[in-house]
């Protein structure tokens, strides 16, 4: 086993990533990568609550104990593949995802911080979790929704804005696990859509419709950029099968890495397609086209 470290961590050194990386063994049989300056991360933590983690509900959402109090928490920062859904399967990697929280996280206690909002639109309390480790003899703190990243469980989530110097890291940290085909990024298919590329300005675009949550109120499409550029989206189609209802992009920069939905239905409050229901329930078919009418991307389920 400590061969296997050992060549990990000379593969590693020879990367182009200014950071020091190191193994951590949280287990037997459970070690991961992380980065010897994230270390530093917790230093700089003025305000925090000690809480015990009770059980993995997803891979970026825990129930833990504060004192008496028993909370939800969603990472943030940090978005893994779904596994629990009334109507849907499991996404593409979201079992191991859940399976590594459980190992790492289940009986623990962290510390917990939070950032500008406490609070998520589903009234789940919104977290930094710090997770205690050993090295070089001394205690010191993880963060964990930054492992994950690392360890290629799960997106960087940067949809929503949080602490600025987090989500250079963040993203730091998925752009190193996506070269480096870490976890979710060793397979080709992403959740669930194909990637489409074609030349581009800059490179390539690599713009894909990532997901269709189709059983929900509001439901929604969500498009992702995997690609390495910025895509302005204005003038791009969506259309469902039959082209029954159609939606045009208006001025959109669609940031490397970063995602937009649109939402559709009755509770529907931000950025609204159309307050009633598009996708049907036994089956329907995204298409994403760009400006010029090419298609980009198609997605069924």
């Amino acid at each position: 086993m400590k061969n296997v470290f050992a060549l990990i961590l000379l593969t590693l050194s020879i990367l182009a990533f200014s950071a020091t990386p190191v193994v951590i063994e949280f287990t037997k049989d459970t070690t991961a990568l992380y980065f010897e300056e994230y270390f530093d991360l917790f230093n700089k933590i003025e305000e925090y609550e000690n809480a015990e983690v009770y059980k993995a509900m997803d891979g970026d959402t825990i129930w833990v104990t504060i004192g008496r109090w028993f909370t939800k928490v969603r990472m943030i920062g940090l978005d893994t593949p779904m596994t629990v859904h009334p109507t849907k399967p499991a996404e593409h990697f979201g079992k191991e995802a859940l399976n590594f929280v459980k190992k790492i996280l289940t009986g623990k206690k962290v510390k917990l911080s939070y950032d500008r909002n406490e609070f998520g639109k589903y009234n789940q309390l919104l977290a930094y979790v710090w997770v205690p480790v050993q090295h070089d003899n001394s205690t010191k703190y993880v963060l964990f929704n930054l492992l994950m990243i690392i360890n290629g469980y799960g997106y960087a989530y940067l949809y929503f804005p949080f602490k600025d110097e987090y989500m250079k890291i963040f993203k730091d940290a998925q752009d190193y696990a996506r070269e480096k085909s870490t976890g979710l990024w060793a397979s080709k298919v992403i959740d669930n859509a194909a990637k489409s590329v074609r030349p581009g300005i800059s490179g390539k675009l690599n713009v894909v419709i990532s997901c269709i949550h189709y059983a929900e109120n509001p439901e929604y499409i969500e498009i992702r950029n995997y690609g390495n550029v910025a895509v302005n989206l204005k003038g791009w189609i969506i259309t469902d099968e039959g082209a029954k209802h159609v939606y045009i992009f208006g001025d959109l920069e669609l940031k490397p890495l970063y995602f937009v939905r649109l939402y559709s239905g009755p509770k529907a409050t931000q950025n609204i397609w159309m307050r009633a229901y598009i996708w049907n329930n036994d089956g329907d078919i995204g298409y994403l086209y760009d400006s010029d009418g090419i298609l980009i991307d198609k997605y069924s389920y």
